[in-house]
């Protein structure tokens, strides 16, 4: 086999953008690991420095959590309206436990106890992933954060992260709806019916699925109604968070592995200087 022979089957290979895992987009992987948001490197161990609890209103209690990537040192603040249980890790580090639980405290009894209890939020899920129950983190997750993503389009789609893991439905609706209007205004797509204007994105990135584009024409439908309580009993927070998700994924199609695929084609390129031929 000649060498460019060679080289082209290895383009093949690597010219090709792998998706990002599900757990890519995560903060907290498992009890153990996370994503960092500081060095951006996955999997790598955390451990809980600091945590405590403060009055958020006259009838609820916030819970919050300092944490440690055990790599580069750099702290996060992570917030959750459960006591969430945890396990001690080395002599004064501590870890949560997963799948995650709260702890319940009876200060009612002569005796106050605490037991270990299953989390299940709003619409009676049990919540099995330690994402799901933190309602703020600062630094954002790993998917916001990317600065490859336009700022004007990172800062109110993760304001409709934040309001829907508060059951917020109408200021998370508020923030997709600018999120979307955001990123077609970013990428110059005349003023239009906001159908039309979805379909002219569509044109400009032909490689991206039409049908993930088309979910995009349903979040003028939700968010342009009069942003009033009562306009969403007819949806729940499973719509926002499918139509969130489509959202992240367009998103990244179009700013994230582009830009992926151009490292390592650079990169592949340099090796290709430094190859040899091989000899026949």
């Amino acid at each position: 086999m000649h060498s460019h022979n060679y080289l082209s089957i290895i383009n093949v290979q690597l010219y090709k953008p792998d998706p990002v895992s599900h757990k890519d987009k995560k903060y907290f992987i498992d009890g153990s690991i996370y994503n960092c948001p500081f060095c951006k490197r996955g999997n790598v161990s955390y451990i809980i420095i600091d945590q405590g609890s403060f009055d958020n209103s006259n009838t609820k209690t916030a819970h919050f959590y300092i944490i440690q990537c055990t790599d580069c040192g750099k702290e996060s603040f992570h917030l959750s309206e459960y006591k969430l249980d945890t396990r001690s890790y080395g002599h004064t580090a501590k870890k949560f436990t997963f799948p995650p639980k709260q702890v319940k405290v009876n200060l009612l009894s002569e005796r106050p106890s605490s037991t270990i209890k299953d989390i299940f939020d709003r619409d009676g899920n049990h919540v099995q992933e330690l994402d799901d129950a933190f309602y703020h983190s600062q630094p954002t997750a790993y998917f916001t954060i990317d600065e490859r993503i336009p700022a004007s389009i990172r800062k109110p789609l993760n304001e409709c992260d934040g309001s829907l893991k508060n059951n917020f439905l109408t200021g998370a609706s508020a923030g997709l709806r600018k999120a979307i209007y955001k990123l077609l205004k970013h990428e110059d797509i005349p003023e239009r019916n906001h159908d039309d204007r979805i379909d002219l994105l569509k044109e400009k990135y032909p490689k991206l699925e039409p049908e993930l584009l088309d979910e995009l024409k349903a979040v003028h439908t939700l968010t342009s109604q009069e942003l009033h309580e009562n306009d969403w009993k007819d949806f729940d927070s499973h719509t926002l968070k499918h139509l969130l998700e489509v959202t992240r994924e367009i998103l990244l199609e179009i700013y994230v592995i582009p830009d992926e695929t151009k490292k390592r084609r650079e990169k592949l390129s340099e090796l290709k200087k430094k190859a040899k031929p091989k000899k026949t």
